[in-house]
């Protein structure tokens, strides 16, 4: 645990959190005043939200909220650009057997997934890129070799290791229960 800790440092993380509190640790890129005002009024401005109290001093934000608020703060944070590292540090579930590495990785390509889409004006997202990228991979080998079975190569390899691991790493959110 204090090897993940450790490298939390460039992430802003939920250092504490109880159904009606969450205290947030914020990266050293949201520390002065004038960003953490920002992200405190934000937080504030959530009906859910009770009272925020922001402390430059100590790098913290803490939110008293009404039980439940927590998937909101997060989201609340994503708008804002700010990364929080992983709820499996504090106990928090994150789907059915799911590992915390696990998490972090599915967490990642989320945010990577999300910046993209910012970034491009929603043109592109990673389910467009990588499967146009594997397509163009895919034409590459076809040109250099012809159309030859041989064995798979490693892109292929990579892309199935890639899609079994987000498709079993999927959050499972409420919706229509599936029969067993």
């Amino acid at each position: 645990m204090c090897n993940a800790r450790a490298g939390m440092g460039k992430h802003t993380r939920i250092a504490h959190h109880v159904p009606e509190r969450t205290r947030l640790k914020l990266s050293e890129k949201h520390r002065s005043k004038e960003e953490m005002r920002r992200i405190g009024e934000a937080l504030e401005s959530s009906p859910k939200a009770r009272r925020v109290e922001v402390s430059p001093e100590t790098g913290s934000i803490i939110v008293h909220h009404l039980p439940g608020a927590l998937p909101d703060i997060r989201a609340i944070l994503e708008d804002l650009g700010v990364v929080v590292a992983s709820t499996t540090e504090i106990g928090l579930p994150s789907g059915d057997d799911q590992s915390a590495l696990g998490a972090a990785l599915v967490q990642a390509v989320n945010d990577l997934d999300r910046r993209l889409r910012l970034s491009s004006g929603g043109i592109f997202d990673l389910k467009v890129l990588i499967p146009a990228g594997l397509a163009a991979l895919a034409v590459r080998q076809v040109l250099r070799q012809g159309l030859r079975i041989e064995a798979a190569p490693w892109y292929v390899l990579a892309y199935l290791a890639f899609d079994s691991f987000v498709k079993l790493h999927r959050p499972r959110g409420p919706g229509p229960e599936r029969p067993d």
